[in-house]
């Protein structure tokens, strides 16, 4: 879409290479401390395989240096 609409947009670091496969996009990369975001892996009480969602996440936290706690679990959602 950028390069027939001549615009501009963001992308993940992950994305940059498929993206750019041909070379025809110019990358721009911010400065350190670049943009972030925060993801989680969440799923509702009793989904079935909430034994091997909780394996995934600790996993995940276990090669993830500087990975933040888990929350305390709710039994009710939070109001939004």
């Amino acid at each position: 879409m950028v390069m027939a609409a001549g615009s501009i947009t963001l992308l993940p670091q992950l994305a940059v290479s498929m993206e750019n496969r041909q070379g025809q996009l110019v990358v721009r990369p911010f400065a350190p401390p670049g943009p972030g975001r925060t993801l989680v892996l969440a799923w509702r009480p009793g989904h079935p395989r909430a034994e091997a969602l909780r394996t995934i996440a600790g996993t995940l936290r276990s090669v993830w240096p500087g990975a933040p706690k888990p929350p305390r679990s709710s039994a009710t959602p939070s109001a939004r």
